[in-house]
C-alpha cells in the first residue's frame, strides 16, 4: 500500500492510498509474454476520501501501470511539490514532447542555447 500526498511545503493538500495487484488474467499474460513486453501491475486506490472532488458517489478508476512504478513509490510519497512547480498532465502521443520544450523555454527566458546543450530529459523531469 503507498499513500501519496501533495504537499504545499508542510501542508498535506491531499493524500490517497494504493493497492497494487498482479494481473492474472490469462490472455492478457499470454500478449504481453508474446510481444515480449514488460509486466504491468492493476493499481487502484483504497482511500480517496481526502481527494477534492465534490461529485456525489465520485471513486478513481483503477489503472495499470508498469511494475516499476512500485520502485519509485517512496520517491512519490516523499515528494515536496511547491507552488512555482510546473506540471504537465498529457495523453500518450498526444505530443508531450513539444509541450515539454515549449514549456522549458517560456519558463526560462527562452534560453535557446541551454535547450541545445542540455538533453530535455536533464532540463524537465518525466514521469511516466
Amino acid at each position: 500500500s503507498l499513500t501519496l500526498t501533495r504537499r504545499n511545503y508542510s501542508t498535506p493538500l491531499c493524500a490517497m492510498a494504493f493497492e497494487f495487484t498482479e494481473i492474472g488474467d490469462p490472455v492478457y499474460r499470454t500478449t504481453c509474454a508474446d510481444r515480449g513486453q514488460e509486466d504491468y501491475l492493476l493499481v487502484r486506490p483504497t482511500d480517496s476520501s481526502s481527494v477534492p472532488v465534490t461529485l456525489p458517489d465520485w471513486s478513481p478508476e483503477p489503472c495499470c501501470l508498469n511494475k516499476k512504478f512500485t520502485g519509485y513509490a517512496k520517491l512519490f510519497k516523499n515528494l515536496e511539490v511547491r507552488p512555482d512547480d510546473v506540471w504537465l498532465v498529457t495523453y500518450p502521443k498526444s505530443g508531450t514532447t513539444w509541450c515539454q520544450e515549449m514549456i522549458w523555454l517560456v519558463c526560462n527566458d527562452l534560453d535557446y542555447v541551454k535547450a541545445s546543450e542540455v538533453s530535455l530529459g536533464k532540463r524537465f523531469p518525466f514521469i511516466e
